[in-house]
C-alpha cells in the first residue's frame, strides 16, 4: 500500500469556539515526535548522529525544543531513526500467535462486565463486594473475573495487531518507540491515538448504516466515541499537545466484535483498506460535556477541533 499524501493540521482552539485547523509545520512534528513519542536514550542518539548537544536539562520538552531549533534536522531523520528502532524493538512480535488466539475459542465470552478499566482495581472491589452481599454467587464472580482477564487480551491484542500492520503496511508512517506514548502514530502527518472498538449506544441504529455512512454520521458516531472517554484524560491530552493533537483519534469501530474471533485476518485487512479512503478522514468539533441532572440535558463545557479518522463495518 502507499501511503497517501499529506493533509492539513489542526491548531489549537480557543474555548469555547475552536480555531480553524493552520498546515502542520515540520517543527512542530519534530518538537511533538520527540516530547511525546521517542524514547530517551533514541532521542540521545539521534543527537550524537546530528551533533546536538544534549542539554543538561534534559526533560522531553527541553530535548523536544533543541531538535525543533535545530536547522540540520528534519521529519525524514525522525521518521527513520523511530521507524528503526521500533523495527528493531518489534521484531519479536509474534503476530501468527496472535491470530491463532482469536481464531481459538478461548476467548469467547470476554466482556468487561460494566467494569471500567481505567480503574479496574475498584471495579472488581465492587464486584466483590457484590459477591459477599449474595448479589451473585462466588462462582459467578470468578467466572466474570475470567471473563475480564479475556476481555483484556482480546482488546490488547486486536490493538497491537492493527498498530504494527498500520506501521508496516504503510511506510511513511511514524511510529514511538516510548512505552508510554501520547500518540500511538503519526498517519499522513497528523498524531493520531488508536481505537479499536465497539459500538454501545443504540448499536442496532449504526449496525444498519455500518460500511455507508454519511460523514454527518461518523461524526455524530465520532461525538457518541469521544463521549465515553474520561474528560479529565480528554482535558490533559488537549493541553499538553499543540494543536490539540493528543486529542486526534483513529477509530475502527467494528459492530459484531465476533469478526475479530472468526476472520481476524480480513478484520484487519478491512481496516487497512479503510485508511486509503479520503473520505474517512475529517475534522470536526469535539465537544466535552457536564452530565446533566436527571431529566436536565448536558452542558458544554468545552469544544475542541481534532482530526478523527473513522473506519467501520
Amino acid at each position: 500500500m502507499n501511503m497517501r499524501k499529506s493533509t492539513d493540521s489542526p491548531t489549537l482552539p480557543s474555548n469555547p469556539e475552536p480555531a480553524r485547523p493552520a498546515a502542520p509545520t515540520e517543527k512542530g512534528l519534530i518538537e511533538h515526535c520527540i516530547q511525546f513519542m521517542a524514547d530517551k536514550e533514541d532521542i540521545k542518539k539521534l543527537f550524537d548522529k546530528n551533533g546536538i548537544q544534549i542539554p543538561s536539562k534534559d526533560t522531553y520538552k527541553v530535548l523536544a525544543e533543541e531538535a525543533g531549533n535545530c536547522e540540520t534536522l528534519h521529519i525524514e531523520d525522525i521518521r527513520s531513526m523511530l521507524r528503526d528502532q521500533w523495527m528493531e524493538k518489534r521484531k519479536s512480535f509474534r503476530m501468527n500467535d496472535l491470530l491463532a488466539n482469536l481464531k481459538s475459542g478461548e476467548l469467547e465470552g470476554h466482556d468487561w462486565h460494566k467494569t471500567r478499566p481505567s480503574s479496574l482495581h475498584l471495579s472488581i472491589q465492587d464486584m466483590v463486594r457484590n459477591c459477599f452481599d449474595e448479589k451473585f454467587s462466588l462462582s459467578d464472580y470468578l467466572s466474570k473475573g475470567m471473563d475480564i482477564i479475556k476481555h483484556e487480551y482480546f482488546m490488547t491484542a486486536i490493538h497491537d495487531i492493527c498498530e504494527v500492520l498500520i506501521v508496516r503496511e504503510f511506510s511513511d508512517v511514524i511510529p514511538p518507540t516510548r512505552k508510554k506514548s501520547v500518540s500511538d502514530f503519526v498517519f499522513d502527518g497528523i498524531p493520531y491515538d488508536l481505537k479499536v472498538t465497539t459500538i454501545k449506544s443504540n448499536p442496532e441504529k449504526w449496525k444498519q448504516k455500518a460500511g455507508r455512512m454519511t460523514l454527518d454520521d461518523k461524526k455524530q458516531l465520532a461525538q457518541e466515541l469521544y463521549d465515553r472517554a474520561d474528560s479529565k484524560r480528554m482535558r490533559k491530552d488537549a493541553e499538553q499537545c499543540r494543536h490539540n493533537w493528543g486529542l486526534n483519534r483513529m477509530f475502527y469501530v467494528v459492530g459484531d466484535q465476533d469478526k475479530w474471533l472468526k476472520d481476524p485476518e480480513g478484520t484487519v485487512q478491512y481496516l487497512l483498506e479503510g485508511l486509503d479512503d479520503r473520505n474517512n478522514f475529517f475534522e470536526m468539533e469535539v465537544e466535552e460535556h457536564k452530565k446533566g441532572r436527571k431529566g436536565r440535558k448536558n452542558r458544554i463545557l468545552r469544544k475542541y477541533r481534532v482530526r478523527v479518522c473513522l473506519v467501520e463495518q
